[in-house]
């Protein structure tokens, strides 16, 4: 049986905090907002693993910008990672979307995508998979390895 007697170095930090400004926007032009963009989210890191979680609240978007969407993440990523903890919440209709985020290695930049309705990925914009509203939401979440600190 194996026995883990290293207690890990742990450290967290959150917008909340002021330990973290979440960054994020379009690959295309910028979105605008009226005021501060509504992004919140914590990240938990235990050794070289971190977990997050990103909420994007849409009220005060006063332009969607165009292009595909992205977040930054925390740290910097170690490895490629496709993560698929992500539900955009469309309010008018009550649906809710598949959100994924890939980073590439040596990045912290967390493309978010959708899943068409046959099964491929594609770029989570403006108007896929479903034109955005002010009212919208969405969250992504995930677990990754960080380049060593």
């Amino acid at each position: 049986m194996a026995r883990f007697t290293h207690p890990g170095m742990t450290s967290s930090g959150s917008s909340a905090a002021g330990t973290w400004q979440i960054e994020g926007g379009a690959l295309g032009t910028q979105p605008t907002f009226n005021g501060a963009p509504l992004f919140t989210g914590s990240w938990t890191l235990v050794d070289n693993i971190c977990h997050f979680n990103i909420d994007v609240d849409m009220d005060n978007i006063t332009n969607f910008g165009s292009g595909q969407y992205y977040v930054n993440l925390p740290f910097t990523s170690k490895h490629n990672y496709l993560l698929s903890n992500g539900c955009l919440h469309d309010i008018s209709t009550g649906n809710e979307y598949a959100i994924l985020g890939h980073v590439q290695a040596n990045s912290n930049r967390l493309t978010l995508l959708t899943t068409a309705s046959n099964g491929k990925q594609e770029p989570f914009t403006y108007n896929v998979p479903v034109t955005l509203n002010v009212a919208d939401a969405f969250h992504v979440a995930g677990t990754y390895e960080v380049t060593y600190l």
